[in-house]
């Protein structure tokens, strides 16, 4: 698109004089080319940095690292479909054998932090929706 047809595409952009529209999308659209050029030269360096020193495949305690386990999403699903509801966590280590690359105790925190997390997923996503629907309703009276 030309930038006269992004001044014409939204009338919040029509409140702008086309002069100073076009300047200020000039200077956007240069900040976002730099800091997409900061942002590949940081990922470049994470990159760098991770083949130099490479992650343990154990934690310190002996462990698998539970971010990247199979075991977190077999988890994540067993809470999400009521199996963990149904079985005590030892129950359920028992019953996998992935989940047994973790002590109990270990695993016992995980299904229970599991389960805290799902359990406030839909208390957030709730609170994040009344509080845009709010600044929504406050945007809409100021344009009307």
């Amino acid at each position: 698109m030309s930038i006269k047809d992004i001044h014409a595409s939204d009338d919040r952009f029509s409140g702008y004089p086309l002069k100073n529209f076009k300047s200020n999308y000039k200077n956007l659209k240069k900040k976002i080319e730099e800091m997409t050029a900061r942002v590949e030269l940081d990922n470049k360096a994470v990159r760098e940095h991770h083949k130099m020193y490479p992650r343990p495949s154990t934690t310190k305690r002996g462990y698998p690292h539970w971010d990247t386990h199979p075991a977190k999403e077999q988890l994540e699903n067993d809470v999400r479909n009521g199996t963990a509801n149904e079985k005590t966590p030892r129950e359920l280590w028992m019953a996998n054998d992935t989940y047994k690359e973790f002590p109990p105790d270990v695993f016992c925190k995980r299904v229970q932090a599991e389960k805290q997390k799902q359990r406030g997923d839909a208390f957030w996503v709730e609170k994040r929706n009344r509080k845009a629907m709010k600044e929504r309703l406050v945007e809409v009276g100021e344009i009307k």
